[in-house]
């Protein structure tokens, strides 16, 4: 039709995002040879692997976490180590 504008669009391939194996993740604190519970104050998304912590008062020094992520799939585990360096506030 006259003043219409028209256009060929090229032919879009369907397109698959590639399958990510799903994993889970944990996290501990290491404390000599054991590990125990995150550092109070933190928190671990299991699903997405991001770990948070809003350190409170009374925490400086080295803290060693181990972090462990398990593909569900073949149940491999990856472990994670993470020192984490608190200074005092100025």
């Amino acid at each position: 039709m006259p003043g219409e504008d028209n256009f060929d669009c090229p032919q879009l391939l369907p397109y698959t995002p590639p399958v990510m194996t799903p994993c889970i993740y944990s996290g501990f604190l290491k404390v000599g040879d054991n590990l125990k519970p995150l550092p109070t104050g933190s928190t671990l998304d299991t699903v997405e692997g991001v770990f948070y912590w809003q350190v409170g008062p009374g925490f400086y020094g080295n803290y060693e976490l181990v972090f462990l992520r398990t593909d569900i799939k073949s149940n491999n585990t990856i472990k994670i180590p993470v020192n984490v360096v608190v200074l005092p506030a100025r």
